[in-house]
């Protein structure tokens, strides 16, 4: 009898699981992921050399390159803190935008400010979206399936950020110029914030009710 209620038990497990990776709220979520993840290696690969085709020395892109590490580990523990606060969704909105802007301000203008605003905003909305996303995931569902769910958006990530570089490359190669590239991920970023628009804080208690009809 223990061995049925072991073997019923890991059956259900298996069934909330699957019903997991079919849900939309989930599936949502693991979509912003893969704009993120299609989106954020834009400027890591291409802003040195955009900076030395506007004119300026590789030193003084290597060392505006070099404020994204400092910026991205500043970005998960303040976006947290802010999150707190405000909810994830609105901080991913905050995080969206700051991309977008990331994104226009050195095509606009090709001023070292520029440049420098979009070598701090990138990689510190790039942290805050990691630490969120993984969040929003993992609070939508019971705790024992928080692995099988941050699995699963994070294969949405991997996705993304093999398909980002080419991506990238392509648009480069059609429409000439690291500056398209920038206003694509802007275009990329202003998807997460459409479909963030789509997501509410209190869908933990939908999907948990799905989930516990198995048990």
């Amino acid at each position: 009898k223990e061995g049925e209620n072991k073997t019923n038990t890991k059956n259900n497990q298996n069934q909330s699981i699957s019903k997991v990776y079919k849900n939309v709220k989930i599936i949502r979520i693991g979509i912003i992921y893969f704009l993120v993840g299609v989106g954020y290696l834009i400027p890591v690969l291409f802003q040195s050399s955009f900076m030395i085709d506007s004119g300026f020395s590789e030193k003084i892109a290597g060392n505006v390159f070099a404020l994204s590490g400092l910026s991205i580990i500043v970005g998960s523990p303040v976006f947290g803190m802010i999150s707190d606060r405000i909810g994830r969704k609105n901080s991913l909105l905050i995080a969206s935008i700051f991309c977008m802007i990331a994104g226009i301000l050195p095509v606009l203008n090709h001023h070292l400010i520029a440049f420098v605003a979009a070598s701090i905003l990138f990689p510190f909305s790039l942290g805050g979206f990691l630490v969120l996303i993984q969040s929003m995931a993992a609070e939508r569902v019971s705790p024992s399936l928080v692995p099988a769910v941050l699995g699963f958006v994070s294969v949405f990530y991997s996705i993304g950020q093999l398909i980002g570089p080419s991506l990238a490359g392509a648009v480069i190669e059609k429409f000439g110029g690291i500056q398209s590239a920038y206003i694509l991920a802007s275009c990329i970023f202003l998807g997460t914030l459409i479909i963030t628009g789509f997501v509410k804080e209190n869908e933990k208690e939908e999907v948990l009710a799905v989930q516990t009809n198995h048990y």
